[in-house]
């Protein structure tokens, strides 16, 4: 900057200035345009003070030409969107404090925890009709809840035992055709929920998973002939409860040498054949668990 001055004042035929002298000028020129800023923000923060002021006074005019005294005042604070309970905490106007008259009238509201040991059994309630209950009392009980004696709507995560079992079934699973066998060497995370609901006395077991399995095709050699993955996708319980077919994703890794791809097919579509049956066992083992 100094160098781009001296330039232009020699241009103007001015004579030069030492750069010391230009620092000097420069650093003067900026301690008065700090001057200047906070001139200006101490004006400002009058001029605000100026106009608060103001307006309070305003408003003190006002009050008193309203005729609002103190005790009016006490009043007003607590339409103005909040107020002080007892306990000195300020919360919103409309939250209603409840006296001790109140409380005594209430009683206790502590939640207890309810046992099989002081709810009533099914036979002590009144006696329900047959559309209300799909299942005898005794299987109400031992599937219910203790809070839940009727049986009309429950529902437990069984997700955990539901996708070690669904892996494990899913690892099983083999075909064989010939000389040809595919065997599952790999299943990925289990991802998805499991639940089992009771509804209206009637147990719904309810599952939606997806995953992963990797499979291989040797021959009677032992050669790994062909690799491939199959992706389950939402493999789900209202699938396994009717006609529908599972959906499923094939895809090689490893294909098979030519002279072997139509035994290598043919052993494919019994792997694929086998893991739906797979996951009927899951589905059984399910039942049967819970």
């Amino acid at each position: 900057m100094w160098n781009v001055q001296c330039v232009a004042r020699m241009s103007r035929d001015e004579p030069a200035v030492s750069y010391e002298d230009w620092d000097k000028e420069e650093k003067k020129k900026e301690e008065q345009e700090e001057q200047k800023q906070k001139k200006l923000r101490h004006e400002e923060q009058e001029k605000r003070r100026k106009e608060r002021e103001r307006r309070r006074r305003e408003e003190e005019k006002k009050k008193k030409e309203e005729g609002i005294d103190s005790d009016d005042e006490e009043i007003l604070k607590d339409v103005r969107g909040y107020k002080t309970m007892s306990n000195g905490r300020k919360t919103s106007y409309f939250t209603r404090e409840i006296n001790s008259h109140e409380k005594n009238l209430i009683g206790d509201i502590t939640p207890k925890i309810i046992t099989d040991s002081n709810h009533e059994s099914p036979s002590s309630l009144s006696t329900p009709t047959e559309n209300h209950l799909q299942i005898s009392p005794r299987e109400v009980k031992r599937a219910s809840s203790a809070w839940n004696s009727a049986g009309t709507w429950e529902e437990k995560d069984t997700t955990d035992w539901c996708q070690k079992k669904f892996k494990a079934r899913l690892m099983e699973t083999a075909s064989v055709h010939g000389d040809y066998a595919a065997i599952s060497t790999e299943v990925d995370k289990v991802t998805g929920d499991a639940s089992v609901a009771l509804v209206s006395g009637k147990k719904r077991y309810i599952f939606d998973f997806s995953t992963k399995v990797t499979f291989q095709i040797s021959d009677d050699s032992d050669e790994n002939l062909a690799k491939g993955e199959v992706k389950l996708i939402d493999i789900h319980s209202a699938a396994a409860s009717s006609d529908d077919d599972y959906d499923f994703e094939l895809k090689w890794v490893k294909q098979a040498p030519k002279g072997k791809q139509s035994p290598v097919n043919v052993c494919k579509n019994n792997f694929l054949e086998s893991l739906r049956r797979s996951i009927n066992s899951f589905v059984e083992d399910f039942n049967s668990e819970y």
